[in-house]
């Protein structure tokens, strides 16, 4: 764009380049991009929420039983760049509707990218979870069979859908069949296998919901390996005293001979 300037006698003139006022329009071209992105992240976030504003009021044991979980699938799936899981954030299935979400308690999606997220929107990543699994209350058992069944099962075609109740210990599983959910059969053990994960889950002798390796080996959570980490230590200190002892008492016996 021209500029020009006042001069004392003869009107006005063009201003030269060089004596322009130091600002280079061209520059403002990606602080206007990034303003424009912030604007659109923003009036995304006011249209899609990171939360619904009601209360948890979820129990002690449900609370634990989700945290136990979910460490337990993330610290499986860590070393895969393209598996992500979550759990209890709002997910959003049909654009520009935000009243359509729900919000699962676990989920696993495989073929996306592992990075945080603030809610899951299902047209952005391309697909819904693969496994739901949802931890059933006096509040929320006939919504979790009723609803969000027919949700998983006909609109997001969700593989597998596992339900568990903290209270009474009951384990159901679901496996997409046909577009139909037909119950998953527990093994001789008791044990539900989940084919979209390679691992079974069961009730422990403590009413935990546990996961396990087809093996049968149990994938421990952070707090059990470290105190295991912890016993082995203490341990190997015992055995390092016991050794020195007896190393003592060898020499002691070199020394009478």
């Amino acid at each position: 764009m021209m500029k020009y300037h006042f001069i004392r006698r003869g009107g006005i003139m063009p201003m030269k380049a060089e004596e322009n006022d130091g600002i280079d329009e061209t520059s403002q071209a990606p602080l206007i991009s990034v303003k424009k992105q912030m604007k659109e992240l923003l009036d995304d976030e006011l249209l899609y929420p990171t939360s619904d504003g009601k209360p948890m009021g979820e129990t002690d044991r449900h609370v634990k039983q989700l945290a136990r979980l979910l460490g337990v699938l993330e610290a499986h799936f860590a070393s895969e760049p393209d598996v992500y899981v979550s759990g209890n954030n709002l997910m959003y299935y049909e654009k520009g509707n935000p009243r359509k979400r729900v919000c699962p308690d676990i989920y696993v999606t495989f073929g996306i990218p592992k990075r945080e997220r603030r809610s899951y929107k299902i047209w952005i990543e391309g697909k819904a979870p693969d496994f739901i699994l949802e931890l059933l209350s006096g509040e929320t058992r006939k919504r979790d069979f009723g609803f969000k069944k027919r949700l998983y099962q006909n609109i997001f075609q969700t593989k597998e859908y596992f339900l568990f109740d903290p209270d009474t210990e009951e384990l159901y599983g679901y496996r997409l069949v046909d577009n139909r959910y037909r119950l998953v059969k527990p093994d001789a053990g008791s044990k539900f296998f989940s084919s979209v994960l390679g691992l079974l889950f069961g009730v422990d002798a403590q009413g935990w919901l546990r996961v396990y390796r087809p093996d049968g080996t149990l994938l421990k959570t952070q707090q059990e390996l470290a105190e295991e980490v912890m016993e082995l230590s203490a341990r190997n200190a015992s055995l390092e005293e016991q050794l020195a002892r007896l190393q003592l008492e060898l020499a002691r016996l070199r020394g009478e001979k």
